[in-house]
């Protein structure tokens, strides 16, 4: 009879222990998000030439390149805004009869040059682009706009995050007659989205007059997202 009746007792004191030491707490989600105007932006020009031998590829390319820093420069553009992202030399090959790339024979090589222009005047995208173009630039990548101080935005919008759970967690506690307590853990995932829009097609050489390239900076998005658990009093 001992031994039953102490299982009987473990069987019934055992659910009390456990709910004892369940915690009290609550999970939420907190977002924030800003919308901001852009203060700086970054634009690739590239130069790609193409000739039988490696040195009339490359004294090609030179020339083309060095007409277009100094369009870069007469448009105010700084030495130290202006960065190589890329360069190589490649070898071109005839196509066969069929269509097909024949690589085992060589009929030139292509050189390319690539720069990154970073501004710090939206409004200078457009000319700068053009003036690039004219000189001799034969393609453009996307134009990035950026924030100069996107660590001090950020840290904003993850406060806000913060406060938007800590609402959501006072709101939800509140319905049924709780108090939040303190933080017991969280849990982040920062987004940052900018918002880029590639430049059209480089406007044709005059004559006659090319009209301006538009370019419309928009507004960058700037957002954060939190998980907080918060006891409950």
């Amino acid at each position: 009879m001992r031994t039953i009746l102490f299982a009987v007792i473990i069987t019934f004191t055992a659910p009390a222990a456990w709910a004892e030491s369940v915690p009290h707490t609550i999970t939420v989600d907190g977002d924030a998000e800003v919308y901001v105007d852009p203060d700086h932006a970054s634009v690739d020009f590239g130069v790609e030439t193409a000739a039988p031998t490696v040195g009339e590829a490359l004294a090609q390319n030179n020339i083309k390149m060095d007409r277009v820093l100094a369009a870069l420069h007469g448009s105010g553009v700084v030495r130290n805004d202006i960065q190589t992202s890329a360069f190589s030399i490649a070898q071109t090959h005839p196509v066969n009869k069929d269509g097909r790339m024949d690589f085992n024979t060589i009929s030139g090589y292509q050189v390319t040059n690539r720069l990154t222009v970073t501004l710090s005047d939206i409004a200078k995208v457009g000319p700068v682009i053009d003036a690039a173009a004219n000189a001799g630039a034969t393609s453009s990548g996307n134009v990035l706009f950026e924030l100069k101080e996107r660590e001090a935005l950020l840290d904003k919008v993850r406060a806000d995050a913060m406060r938007n759970a800590r609402h959501k967690a006072e709101i939800m506690a509140g319905a049924v007659g709780a108090h939040v307590g303190p933080l017991v853990s969280v849990g982040n995932r920062f987004v940052s989205e900018e918002r880029e829009f590639a430049p059209p097609p480089p406007p044709p050489p005059p004559p006659p007059p090319a009209p301006g390239t538009s370019i419309l900076p928009g507004q960058l998005s700037v957002s954060a997202h939190v998980t907080a658990v918060f006891s409950l009093l």
